[in-house]
């Protein structure tokens, strides 16, 4: 069985200083199994901002996946793949969590994730 690898990288877009975990770089999954891809922020107010999740193909700019405010996607512009994507916030632990199920070899790109701080 062939292997989807994610290629992950975390973008933290801020307009204050913060800090990024990410226990990943890149993931490996079988074809038409799931990926979970967290991102972790030290920012104060975690509960009370957007994050916001993008991919990348090769050599092509960042494509809008989808947003969660609280704790579940706030909106899917990922052009009909809604089925596909989830997205969660745990403001307990600042993680957000994209989950892609059903894996196949276009899901092979970069995954960005970003949360503006504004003063």
């Amino acid at each position: 069985m062939p292997l989807v690898v994610a290629v992950i990288f975390f973008s933290l877009w801020v307009f204050a200083l913060g800090q990024l975990e990410q226990p990943e770089i890149s993931i490996s999954r079988p074809a038409n199994k799931s990926a979970h891809i967290s991102w972790k922020a030290s920012i104060q107010g975690f509960s009370s901002k957007i994050i916001h999740w993008y991919w990348q193909k090769p050599n092509k700019g960042l494509e809008y996946l989808l947003h969660v405010f609280l704790t579940i996607s706030a909106q899917d512009c990922s052009g009909g793949k809604t089925k596909k994507l989830e997205v969660s916030k745990n403001a307990h632990t600042s993680t957000s969590t994209l989950k892609i199920k059903f894996l196949e070899k276009e899901d092979e790109v970069v995954y960005h994730c970003a949360c503006w701080i504004r003063h």
